[in-house]
């Protein structure tokens, strides 16, 4: 009995693992996971731990650095000095022993201390503010696989009814043309219009597929998880009154996170500039203390006699004359970089400018396009009552139901699309002009 248990909870447990977990997804968790999943995310955050590291490094610079170092050495052959009447003689013992404690303390290296903490925190600033550029990528990105998922899916309901319908006017054709009242051109012609569905069917259920592993790859979840999607495609416009292009284009050079980052590199390489060039003709100044014990042995005896101590300290200068115009080199490396900076700001903006004026044509365009196809809808949707009315009365052909039925899908798969179209524009407008980053 035990063993029988033992087996039954077994295959209880593997039927578990081989299940796919089912989770109920919002457009607000979708954020959520991608905020921590994303691995564009998770490499901007490395970067900002990286930023952090390097300003502790700079500021490390205005400390001493302490050494401590040994050595020992053995003459496997000693040298010797030839002495007239005795012959070869050895003056140097076989064994060395020494021992150094150094500390080095930079007084001033031309403020280039400060200036590299001054580059270090400017570096993390922009590590930082990445995050900002890439959230909002991504934000959009997530409203665009979400509702895409969510499209598909309702695409395979709306084929799936076109199906069924196709189905039910079939079977009403072939029992009209059981009792004489339709031909068997008819009946033909409704059984065709079944089977045309049947792999369009099939290829929206491969589409809604891949659309749920894309959005599960992009949100990090096991492959093997199953989406609910809790949400609305149903779209309409938040505001039929769009900005100006002007006004828009203002405010997404305030917002976008792209010219902020762009003003910290103008600082970043400003900054190069100023350490190379204070790189020549101005002075270091280093303290330096040195404490050493040393010995020299003909037998090892690290615990004997004979060790000597000594204690210094210096005062090093070091006065850059001459480097074969290299530094002339990396300044003007460094002033090319700048202008090049600006350029490509410049650029950022004509690019940014193009993009406001196309995201609020888009939104117009998809607003107006969503109101002439939910309009289309209901003229369909009449039509196609109008046209089984006028069929089971006998007034009417079953070419016109088809038309009919056919305008109808068409008229549904344009708003579902509409739907999807505006919520896309929407979500590309946060990005390009709101620079919308809160994914959390």
């Amino acid at each position: 009995m035990t063993r029988k248990l033992a087996i039954l909870l077994t295959l209880l447990l593997l039927t578990a693992a081989g299940q796919s977990a089912e989770i109920t997804l919002t457009l607000k968790k979708a954020f959520e996971l991608a905020g921590k999943n994303d691995p564009a995310l998770i490499n901007a955050r490395l970067d900002v731990e990286a930023g952090d590291a390097e300003v502790d490094q700079a500021s490390a610079a205005r400390f001493p650095v302490i050494t401590a170092s040994g050595s020992m050495s053995r003459f496997m052959v000693a040298p010797t000095t030839f002495i007239p009447s005795f012959g070869n003689v050895r003056f140097v013992p076989i064994l060395d022993y020494t021992a150094d404690l150094t500390l080095q303390q930079p007084l001033w290296v031309a403020g280039k201390i400060n200036l590299g903490r001054q580059a270090a925190k400017t570096y993390r600033k922009i590590t930082r503010t990445s995050i900002s550029t890439n959230s909002a990528a991504i934000k959009s990105q997530i409203v665009q696989d979400f509702y895409g998922l969510m499209l598909a899916r309702e695409l395979v309901n709306l084929t799936q009814e076109s199906m069924d319908q196709a189905e039910r006017q079939a079977q009403t054709v072939e029992r009209m043309y059981n009792v004489g009242m339709s031909s068997e051109f008819d009946l033909l012609r409704a059984q065709v219009a079944v089977k045309s569905l049947e792999p369009e069917l099939s290829n929206v259920k491969k589409t809604a597929q891949l659309a749920e592993v894309m959005l599960i790859n992009r949100l990090g979840l096991d492959p093997k998880t199953s989406l609910m999607l809790d949400g609305n495609l149903t779209a309409s416009p938040a505001s039929t009154a769009f900005p100006s292009a002007a006004d828009a284009y203002r405010q997404a050079l305030t917002n976008r996170a792209e010219f902020t980052l762009f003003d910290f590199q103008h600082q970043l390489r400003t900054i190069a500039m100023k350490v190379e060039k204070r790189s020549l003709y101005l002075p270091s100044l280093y303290f330096i203390m040195n404490y050493r014990r040393q010995a020299q042995q003909d037998i090892f005896d690290i615990g004997g006699t004979g060790w000597s101590e000594s204690f210094n300290w210096i005062l090093q200068m070091d006065i850059p004359l001459f480097d074969g115009f290299a530094t002339n080199a990396k300044v003007q490396k460094a002033e090319i970089d700048i202008r090049r900076i600006a350029l490509q700001r410049m650029q950022l903006e004509q690019g940014v400018r193009l993009e406001v004026t196309n995201a609020i044509s888009e939104l117009q365009r998809a607003t107006d396009q969503l109101s002439s196809r939910e309009a289309t809808v209901e003229m369909a949707e009449k039509a196609h009552k109008i046209s089984q009315t006028r069929y089971e009365q006998g007034i009417g052909t079953e070419l016109e139901v088809l038309d009919a039925h056919l305008a109808l899908k068409n008229a549904r798969l344009g708003q579902l699309q509409g739907y999807y179209d505006l919520r896309v524009a929407e979500a590309e407008y946060a990005r390009i002009v709101e620079n919308d980053d809160d994914i959390k």
